[in-house]
């Protein structure tokens, strides 16, 4: 079985600009901008590997492309030499009569006669041909099938798909580090390791990083949950993930994670599921109510309306506009265990000429009770709101909570303003956060 090992730095376009001289006169001189650039390498067995580059130029001179490789650092062409001819873009070439077992170093060029630059130097390390390396699984990548790490190594084309396997290490903790290059790079273990990833493989026990893929953790609740920096006890434990199959650190990776299971966890809800609802039915719940201007001729200005199942918010009281401001805010959600979050409620009104953005939803994470400018709000946009006067009932569509996942206090907020010049009338029902 084929396997990849990566030693070297990543896809890093080298611009270097070559000047080919024809004829002497001044008008056959031009200047040409190569751009020469030494891809990854493929397909590695005991004897073999394909090596990929990418060359384009601003001429149509002929320039011939190909890849050289040595086991001595920066090869040229009087090494190996592997001609791809003229050509512009990307290629691959086929390097062939390798040793087992063996590191080589490799650079894309291009020639234009005498006159040739190269790429960047990389490198790789060719397997043992008695040892085929870990056995791809039958899994399909879907959620119910996942592939195995092996696969994962396989389908390195950005594809999406689900993937299992041990929590094994991760990036040693060393802001130098942007690339795997060797064993130096990595931890296998939980001390002195990134929060930013974690290195999966087949085995709980493997120690050679080229049998493994390294998992980009994004910021929020999978990378609360997973990370052994903050979590040393997840070392060995299964991981499954749905995310983008792409080299990461220039070796085989997951990334743009979208949804996990880590062995032993609770997933918590799952995407769609409700996690939060009241449908003010027959009463306002758990939601409470803090008046920031009320006069005293203003009895209520959000009240519970049992006739109609309905929270209702306004300040016109005996054909006289009061100005109030008035939240009708929820208990705390909790979003800690959820990657997205979706809040959506239907409601109706009567303006009667007051505009609209007196009606706004506000969003905190620090509000624990009393005092609402003791805390930070953010006001979201509601995508479907009020237009006209009305008492029919309209989904206020769906507003992205996403930002706030991986919190454990979210509190979701009505802000109703009136003024002397308009109060109208906002009516709320079936609250939910799925």
């Amino acid at each position: 079985m084929k396997r990849i090992h990566f030693l070297n730095a990543g896809l890093v376009v080298l611009l270097l600009t070559a000047t080919f001289f024809g004829c002497k006169k001044d008008d056959d001189n031009p200047t040409y901008t190569l751009q020469v650039e030494t891809g990854a390498v493929t397909d590695i067995t005991a004897t073999t590997a394909t090596a990929s580059g990418t060359m384009t130029y601003d001429d149509k001179t002929e320039i011939l492309s190909g890849i050289c490789w040595s086991t001595e650092e920066m090869p040229t062409i009087e090494d190996n030499v592997k001609q791809k001819g003229v050509i512009k873009g990307s290629y691959e070439c086929s390097l062939t009569g390798l040793s087992p077992e063996t590191t080589y170093y490799y650079r894309a060029f291009a020639q234009h006669g005498n006159e040739i630059v190269y790429g960047e130097q990389k490198s790789f390390t060719t397997i043992n041909g008695d040892d085929p390396g870990p056995e791809p699984g039958d899994g399909d990548g879907s959620a119910e099938n996942p592939y195995n790490v092996a696969q994962a190594m396989q389908n390195q084309n950005s594809q999406t798909a689900w993937v299992k396997g041990y929590i094994v290490g991760g990036v040693k903790n060393d802001d130098n580090i942007s690339v795997i290059a060797s064993s130096d790079d990595v931890v296998f273990g939980n001390t002195n390791i990134r929060a930013t990833s974690v290195l999966i493989a087949d085995s709980k026990d493997e120690t050679d990083y080229t049998n493994c893929v390294v998992v980009n953790l994004p910021s929020g609740p999978i990378r609360a949950a997973v990370n052994l920096r903050d979590n040393p006890d997840n070392l060995s434990k299964e991981l499954k993930i749905n995310g983008t199959l792409r080299t990461y650190f220039d070796i085989s990776g997951v990334r743009d994670l979208t949804d996990y299971e880590l062995e032993g966890e609770d997933p918590g809800p799952e995407p769609g599921d409700v996690i939060f609802s009241e449908t003010f039915a027959t009463s306002q719940g758990n939601f409470i109510i803090q008046n920031v201007v009320k006069p005293s001729e203003v009895e209520n200005v959000w009240r519970h309306n049992s006739q109609y199942s309905q929270m209702a918010a306004g300040a016109y009281i005996s054909e006289v506009n009061y100005a109030t401001e008035s939240w009708l805010i929820s208990p705390e959600i909790d979003l800690s265990q959820v990657a997205t979050a979706i809040f959506t409620f239907e409601h109706a009104g009567k303006q009667f000429g007051a505009p609209v953005s007196n009606l706004t939803i506000q969003v905190s994470t620090t509000y624990s009770g009393g005092n609402i400018n003791a805390a930070d709000w953010t006001a979201l946009s509601i995508p479907n709101h009020l237009a006209g006067e009305t008492n029919t009932f309209k989904s206020a569509g769906d507003i992205d909570l996403t930002s706030y996942c991986g919190q454990s206090k979210v509190r979701v907020a009505f802000k109703y303003t009136s003024t002397t010049s308009g109060a109208g009338n906002w009516y709320v029902k079936n609250v939910i956060v799925k």
